[in-house]
């Protein structure tokens, strides 16, 4: 229980700077493209 517990977290996490990383390469180009 206490590893799913952590792995859950976890997979979020990464999720989201995923999302975050994402969000910078297309921030860049519109930064450019302005």
């Amino acid at each position: 229980m206490s590893e799913k517990t952590l792995n859950l977290p976890s997979v979020q996490v990464e999720k989201n700077t995923s999302m975050e990383l994402s969000r910078d390469v297309y921030r860049l180009p519109e930064d450019e493209t302005r």
